[in-house]
Formats: C-alpha cells, structure tokens, sequence
C-alpha cells in the first residue's frame, strides 16, 4: 500500500515538476526540430555550416563516405550521397573549408611500400557529390600517429586524454588561402638521444595546389628537444616553435618554398612550464602564440598507487613574434587567489589555501581547448579542466581491477585586446563527468558578431547556479541533462546563463540519444544546430535561433 500511494504521489507531482523545468527554458531562443532523416553509423562525423544556408556533412569509416547536404532554413536533408571507392585502409584526416570550398582529407596505406598518402577530394557545393580524388603527399617513411584522440570533440584542440590519433595534422592561416601539413616520420631508433625528429611539412594553397614541400631532419635530437606547436602564415610560410632544453630557450622554426628550415633564438625562457602552445598569425603579420603555465607536476594516486598526473596551472603566457622571429613582447597573465577558488567547495577552497602556502596554488589540469585571434586582432583563450581519476578494486582471490572516471569541469575564458593588454578573465562553472572518453561532456565554442556562447549539458540543479561563487552540482554523462549556454560579451565579458532544452523533451516529441557537443553546428544569422538520433534508425536536426 505504502508504494502505490509513492507511485500516485510521484505521478501527482510530474506535471508540477515538468511544468518547474519548462519555466526554466529561455525564451532568448527559439527552438525548433527538422525532418528525421536515415542515421549514418561512422566513428567519424564532421560537419561544415557554408554561406549558401547548407550545412554539409561527412560520415566516414574505413574505406567508405557519406556526404549529406542539409537545408538549415528547410530543416531537411536534400541531398545523399555515398561512396565506396576510397583507397584501401582509407581514414578520416581532416574535414575544412577554404575560401567557401570544402574538402574531406583523408590518408591511406600502402602496404606493400610501407608508407602512407594523404589524399583530398572536393564536396560540389551545388548537388554535395565528392569531385575525383587528388593525391597531396606521399610519406617517404612509416608515419607515427600523434596523441589526440580521434573521439574528442574539437580533436585538435581538446586533446587533454591522449590515444591513437592523426597521422598528418593540418594547420589553416589565418585567411584561410594556405594549409600547412605536418606529420613525424617513425624512429629509425627507439633511444630519445639517438634519434632525430624527421618531420614533413607541405603547404597547399585555397584549392589544394601544392606550393612546396619537404622532409626536414631536426637539429637536435628528442632528448634535446621538444616540439611546442606549428602554423602557417598568409604567404604561405611554416612555423615551428621548440624548446630548446640545450640552451632553456624557446626557437622558432621557419620552412618556406626554399625547403630549408632557419633557426631564430627567441630568447624566451622555457623557464615556465607550458603544458602546450598556440600559434598564429595576426592581422598585422605577427605571431601570436599563449598557453597556461604551470609551477608544478604532481602525481595523483589513490590506495592502490594508481595514478595520475596533474598540472598545477597559474596563469597564461602570452607573447608576439615578428615574421622574422623578433621578440615584440612576452607577458604573464596570473590568476589570483581568489579567481583559483571560484566555483569550488569550502574544502577545495582549503586545500587551495593551504597549496597557496607552499607556492603550489593553481588550477589544476586546466588544458587550452580553443585559440581564437579575432579580425581586430584581439586574442580569446578557452580552456577547460580535464582530467582522469584512475580506480582500482582488488577481489579476495587477489585479481585486481581499473576503473576509469573522465572529469570535465570549469571553463575559463580570456580576452587580450590586439595591444597585449587582458580585457577581461572569466571563470563558467560546469561539472561533467562518465566512464567514457567525451560521450556527452565538454562543451562547444561557438563565435557570433557582438558575442560568444559556450554550449555544454548541465544538471537541472545548477540552473540558477551563481556563476560567481556558485557549486555546480554534477552532471553524469549519459543521464539526460539540459542543453545550457553561457553568452559572453565581447566588450565586457559579462556573462548570461541561458537553459536551451531538456535532452529528453526535445520539440517533435523526441529524446536526443547519442548527444555530443561536437554536433553543434554554428550556421551564422544567429542560428545553430544540433544533429541528435532519436531511434529507430533516424536522426534529426534540433535548430537554435537566437531571438
């Protein structure tokens, strides 16, 4: 008797509850879903929003593609188109546009050589059918894989858990007329002070042309140094920059149609650790390049020494470079104690305090996800906390066991103005965490004209959560959650929490399973989309469109 009467109770009570979380969708937005359409299963899906009002989308798994056009103002797909006649062993590379032109990258083996080719087909914009395949490079070697994953969302950014990833990594200018591709050769030894770095570096133009190219073996060996990041500038020059750990300093590494790598000494200390670096060219023709640095490594361990470790992140490093390698300016950006304890618990807070103590505060596991250098030169930093807590169990029959737990939390934001002065620093609450790498965690970084926004799923608890000094609850992945944004002002960075949508009460009466934030597709005119499926074997676009 006392159950049914909790059924009827609880059953009373789901439309007021219901009713309570409506209340709490934003009427900034109007959200709208489109025509189901036949789901694509691929490990790969990227998506291109093109001035045209289409939106164009790539699906592809070993040997095999699917290019979809989808009509953002008609919500519906139009076009479909697949294609099994790529190259043996063919894999997903990269998925860009240049100049309104669109091009799906991809490599493939070659067994019986023993090496590797990047290859380039076209989308037609006009009816979305892939043009003939184009061959960009040939590896003279084995390729290694670098360490980003191929499951994170912005997988060239957001690379904080390491896996099999990429073989060629590919740099866009900031124009976008050039592309620099990079990727190391396979060690003839397997010893750090033996071997050097073999690196390819190969230059494309708007259309795939290529400008020059070359395979460059390094100055110094892996022991010697550490490759930091990579660009390319307008006129089609790469750039590398290294630290040094012969002379502590930090070099920048130019290649151009010469094929003949130059050597310029900063003479930026590498006496700051920087967990990774970002580079790029500025409306002036300078580099601009920034990271968060850190005053210190530790290793979390829990009972059964298991561990990982952690990076205790104190600020930005932030410097400009002329084309040349001329050092203009090099700047710390540090947090304060008081911003470090934002958003966390009194016994975060303590812990704080007492690290603060011994010159060991920072944010810890604080990564770099996003590196923005806007028309006006002004420069935005996105970074998120990610991390993995490592669980052991041991049975009585002495058999042990690992668990992983993946943490996405806090998301801090900067501005520089284009005179290396910081505007604003801001701090966006958020607390995510599963048993798989992303699923529906992280959050995605989306730029409009006057304003930001930052998309992410969050607990119904943290609705109206103080993003000053509010605790945000927990959100675990996979168990429904609210599609949440924060909008941030370019001027001021003022921020605005808005609830967009209940994952399960999406408009069409559908619930968004398989939800990834890598989804979200900015379409410009204020729009946005989310691709979800929503069974049987359909998919769906969800649109967003700021009022």
């Amino acid at each position: 008797m006392k159950v049914f009467k909790t059924i009827a109770l609880g059953l009373l009570l789901l439309p007021t509850i219901t009713q309570a979380q409506n209340s709490k969708i934003s009427s900034d937005y109007t959200v709208t879903s489109g025509d189901p359409y036949r789901v694509v299963d691929a490990p790969s899906k990227e998506y291109i929003s093109h001035e045209n009002g289409y939106v164009y989308m790539a699906k592809m798994k070993t040997e095999f593609v699917i290019i979809q056009k989808y009509d953002v103002n008609g919500m519906k797909e139009v076009t479909r188109n697949e294609y099994d006649d790529l190259p043996k062993y063919a894999k997903f590379q990269e998925f860009i546009q240049l100049n309104k032109r669109i091009f799906l990258i991809y490599e493939a083996f070659n067994k019986p050589e023993d090496t590797f080719t990047l290859y380039a087909r076209e989308i037609n914009t006009e009816d979305g059918t892939l043009n003939e395949e184009q061959a960009l490079l040939t590896s003279s070697r084995p390729v290694k894989n670098s360490n980003i994953p191929v499951d994170m969302s912005n997988v060239k950014s957001h690379n904080a858990f390491t896996g099999q990833g990429y073989k060629f990594l590919v740099e866009k200018s900031q124009d976008e007329s050039k592309i620099l591709v990079h990727y190391t050769l396979q060690q003839i030894s397997k010893r750090d002070a033996q071997n050097y770095d073999e690196i390819g570096f190969y230059a494309f133009d708007a259309s795939l042309n290529k400008l020059w190219g070359t395979e460059i073996k390094m100055p110094y060996t892996e022991a010697e140094m550490d490759n930091v990041c990579y660009a390319i500038t307008n006129s089609g020059e790469a750039k590398m920059i290294i630290n040094n750990k012969i002379s502590n300093n930090y070099e920048l590494f130019s290649v151009n149609k010469s094929e003949e790598l130059n050597i310029v000494d900063l003479n930026l200390s590498t006496d700051r650790l920087v967990r990774e670096f970002r580079l790029r060219e500025d409306p002036n023709g300078n580099l601009i390049g920034a990271g968060f640095y850190a005053n210190g490594i530790e290793y979390k361990a829990n009972a059964f020494a298991r561990g990982t470790i952690s990076f205790n992140i104190n600020g930005l490093l932030y410097f400009s470079i002329s084309n040349e390698g001329e050092l203009l300016e090099n700047k710390t950006f540090d947090f304060t104690e008081e911003f470090i304890q934002q958003n966390l618990s009194k016994g975060q807070k303590k812990a704080v305090a007492k690290r603060e103590e011994k010159g060991k505060a920072g944010i810890s596991d604080l990564n770099l996800t996003d590196y923005i250098i806007k028309d006006d030169g002004s420069v935005y930093c996105i970074g998120e906390v990610q991390f993995i807590e490592i669980n052991s169990t041991y049975s009585s029959t002495g058999s042990s066991r690992n668990s992983k737990t993946y943490r996405y939390r806090n998301i801090v934001t900067m501005k520089i103005n284009s005179d290396g002065e910081l505007v604003w620093i801001k701090k966006l609450p958020k607390n995510q965490s599963g048993s798989v790498r992303l699923g529906q965690m992280s959050f995605s970084y989306m730029e409009t004209k006057n304003a930001d926004y930052v998309a992410f799923v969050d607990n119904l608890k943290n609705i109206d959560l103080d993003s000053e000094g509010g605790v945000p609850a927990q959100h675990k992945n996979g168990a429904g959650g609210f599609l949440t944004t924060y909008k941030i002002d370019h001027e001021t960075g003022a921020l605005e929490k808005h609830t967009l949508l209940d994952l399960k009460d999406v408009p069409g009466g559908h619930n968004a399973y398989q939800f990834k934030t890598s989804r979200i597709i900015n379409c410009g005119n204020n729009d946005f989309l989310l691709e979800i499926y929503i069974k049987g074997k359909e998919d769906t676009m969800v649109k967003f469109h700021v009022n």
